[in-house]
This record gives C-alpha cells, sequence and structure tokens, in this order.
C-alpha cells in the first residue's frame, strides 16, 4: 500500500471514499506500528524541537505560512506571526515532560488508535494543540483543515516530517468540501477517536455519524470576557494595553476572544478615561497588528452599531459612549448595563460597569456553561475564593489580561486536558 499523501499546498488532492479508506487502513496498521516504537522521549524532543523552529523568523515553513494564510484565513500576516510565536513559543521539553508524567498513569499503554482531527475554521493553534496530544499518546492522526485554512496543517506535518521521516506513515492531512456527507461518514466511522472543532451545530453533524462505540471529543462555541478592578483602572495605560492585545489578537474570531470588559464599579471619569485609552491602544495596534480582511456585510454590522451607539450616547451621554475611528473598524463601547451581549467582533468591545467581583455571577448567569475565559487584573489571591463560582459559570480559563489567548498546550480545554480524554 502506498503513503498516504500530504495534501498540496496549491492543490486539493481530489478525494473518494475507497481512497480515505486506504488512507486510514494505512495510518492504522502501518502507522500504528510506527509510532509505537517511538519512545516518548524522542517524540516530546521533537515536537520541542519542531516548536523552537517555527518560532524562528528564517524558519522556511514560517515563511511560507506567513506567504500563504493570510488571503485564506482572512488574518493579516502580522496577526499570523503574533500567534505562531504564542502558540509554539511555551511548547518546550521540559513543559512536554512534566504535561506527560502529570497526566498520564506511569504504565500508560497506547490504545487510542487512529484519531481523526476536524480543524477549526477560524485559527490555526488548536490545530497544533490537537495534533501533538495524539502524537503524545503515540497514536496516528489524520488531520481534515477547514476550508479558511488549507495550509498551516499541511505546513505542520511537513515540519514533523522534516524532524523524523518515518512519521510520513503516521500523519495525513486532506482536505475535502463539508458538504460532502460520503466522505465525512467514512472519516467519522473510520477514526478511532474523532476530534472535532466548530460551532455546536458543526459537533452535532459530526457525532451523529460516528458509531456510538467510539471516542468524540468536541470543543464548540464559547464566549470570553474580562474584569478590570479599581486598581486595574488606576493603573491605566498598563491595564488598556493589556485589554488591547486581547481584543485585537485574532480579530476576535476565537473563544478566547473578549467581547465585554466588566470595570468595577467605575466613577464617570474612570470608565470615559479607561474607554479613551483602550481606544488609543487598539489604534496603535492598527500598524502594529493590522486588521484583517472583513466582509461588506460585517462592514455594515459595525457601522450600524456605531450610529445607534452615537445616538443613543447624544440622549443619555452618561449612560453611553462609543470610540472609534473612520479608517478601521475596531470599536469601543460604553453602556451603563450589565447585562451580558456577545460582541459583533472585529475589533469590537463592550465596556460595562459592575459592582464588585461577586456580582459576576448574575450579570452572567443567563450564559452559564457557554463561556470559556476570564481575562483580569485580579492576583490568584484575590481570585481563590471566588473559584468555584466561575467553574460554575463554565470558565475553564482563568488569567492575566493580555495573555487570554496565549493558553498553554497544557489548558484543560472543557474542564479536563485533552490527553485525559484520549485516553479515558
Amino acid at each position: 500500500m502506498n503513503s498516504p499523501r500530504l495534501l498540496p499546498i496549491d492543490v486539493r488532492t481530489p478525494l473518494s471514499r475507497g481512497s480515505l479508506s486506504e488512507i486510514t487502513g494505512h495510518l492504522r496498521l502501518q502507522g500504528q506500528e510506527v509510532i509505537r516504537k517511538k519512545t516518548r522521549e524522542h517524540i516530546i524532543q521533537t515536537l520541542a524541537g519542531i516548536s523552537k523552529c517555527w518560532c524562528l523568523e528564517s524558519y522556511s515553513l514560517r515563511k511560507k505560512a506567513l506567504d500563504l494564510m493570510p488571503k485564506n484565513t482572512g488574518f493579516s500576516r502580522e496577526i499570523i506571526a503574533k500567534g505562531i510565536d504564542l502558540t509554539f513559543s511555551k511548547i518546550t521539553r521540559e513543559v512536554l515532560t512534566d504535561y506527560c508524567s502529570n497526566e498520564l498513569d506511569t504504565f500508560f499503554k497506547p490504545a487510542s488508535g487512529l484519531i481523526g482531527h476536524v480543524a477549526p475554521g477560524s485559527l490555526f493553534a488548536p490545530a497544533v494543540q490537537s495534533l501533538f496530544h495524539g502524537l503524545l499518546i503515540q497514536s496516528p492522526n489524520f488531520i481534515r483543515t477547514s476550508e479558511r485554512d488549507l495550509h498551516f496543517p499541511v505546513l505542520l506535518a511537513r515540519s514533523l516530517t522534516d524532524a523524523d521521516l518515518e512519521l510520513t506513515d503516521v500523519l495525513a492531512v486532506a482536505h475535502w468540501s463539508s458538504a460532502n456527507m460520503g466522505l465525512n461518514r467514512t472519516f467519522a466511522e473510520e477514526a478511532d477517536s474523532l476530534v472535532v472543532y466548530g460551532s455546536d451545530a458543526t459537533l452535532e453533524e459530526w457525532r451523529r455519524l460516528q458509531p456510538p462505540s467510539k471516542r468524540f471529543i468536541g470543543f464548540g462555541n464559547r464566549l470570553s470576557v474580562g474584569f478590570i478592578s479599581q486598581r486595574g483602572l488606576e493603573h491605566l495605560d498598563e491595564t488598556a494595553a493589556a485589554a488591547a492585545m486581547d481584543v485585537a489578537l485574532y480579530d476576535q474570531q476565537g473563544c478566547l476572544s473578549p467581547h465585554c470588559f466588566y470595570l468595577e464599579n467605575p466613577s464617570t471619569r474612570q470608565w470615559t478615561a479607561f474607554g479613551t485609552r483602550l481606544a488609543e491602544e487598539l489604534r496603535r495596534l492598527d500598524s502594529e497588528l493590522p486588521i484583517g480582511t472583513l466582509s461588506r456585510e460585517q462592514e455594515l454590522v459595525i457601522g450600524s452599531l456605531r450610529q445607534n451607539q452615537i445616538w443613543a450616547s447624544s440622549q443619555d451621554p452618561e449612560r453611553c459612549r462609543v470610540w472609534f475611528s473612520k479608517t478601521s473598524p475596531w470599536t469601543v463601547l460604553f453602556e451603563k448595563d450589565h447585562e451580558f451581549l456577545p460582541s459583533c467582533l472585529d475589533r469590537t468591545i463592550w465596556l460595562r460597569p459592575i459592582q464588585d467581583f461577586n456580582a459576576l455571577g448574575n450579570a452572567l448567569d443567563g450564559w452559564r456553561g457557554n463561556l470559556q475565559c476570564l481575562g483580569t487584573d485580579l492576583s490568584n489571591e484575590e481570585l481563590h475564593g471566588n473559584i468555584p463560582m466561575l467553574r460554575n459559570l463554565g470558565f475553564t480559563r482563568i488569567c492575566a489580561l493580555g495573555s487570554m489567548q496565549a493558553p498553554p498546550i497544557t489548558w484543560p480545554n472543557g474542564g479536563s486536558s485533552l490527553l485525559k480524554q484520549l485516553t479515558a
């Protein structure tokens, strides 16, 4: 049987249900044999080694990614470069070794079989997390790329096979239309474990295609928010710069992107000053991290929201305010109402007052189970007593402002580590 072919960067390899089954069969038999001969130490060293390479500006595959991905993903070259650095810089030999030691049983024996990955449509970082986890548990992996990112999973696989040629038998990357239900069904049936990123509707579609006896792990739509204390409002420059980075990175397209920052009992002076400073930081990031391509429909949505807020502010300037640029989509909106509403994205962020941190539970209660990350300037000691409340709301990531969208590979997305979910 011929080795599975990685999808060429400039060609969509045509697939049939038969050829897809051939690839999965090769991975399950020969690929599984190859990967299980590798020691975990060797796999960790390989993953840590290519992570170092991806952080080098001179690395050829990084250069290809920066050339190819902006047109397909819609993100600017600068955003992609920043995301690559944040994703790979935290993946080290020490981190991976400790992670596996803590999460895998001492006498762990590979038993997960072939892992199929349905890559997310907007972000590329989850593909790294997903594939690296599959290799850490010594399983062959098959990635189905999204229409919005045909290139990064291919380049990631190539960096691995460059580091260890035998991994060619362990990895496959391909693309087919999400509307091709025949190929979707074959992929779901052939994989022993299926890891799916996408909307809740996408997760349900794939779950229905998979036999009930097999493992399904899904990561659907989630929302994130920030909380800024009175201390943070007084340390204006530092807090606004960190908050702006969270808003700008990935143009708010990820589940870890903030939709709203809650401000602790702000005076009119404080919320006005913070809104103004946040707007200045977003304006500065226009050149450092340019926003990607917007559709005409999205431009109209943002324009309409701005006009509505301008009118509301004219009626009651003590309750509403808007800051925006005529030449860039970023928009900062203040509303004196703690009720949470999702942002329309593309660097559109709400500011809302809240009495104190304890009131966050009531403000977000209607979104329980749909929340992902809380970014805040509060210290771990200040947060400690509120962790049960935050977990009950569904938050699985609680971190400092400025780092909301830079989770470590050890982050327990969904509440438990992916290593545990793949080996349970």
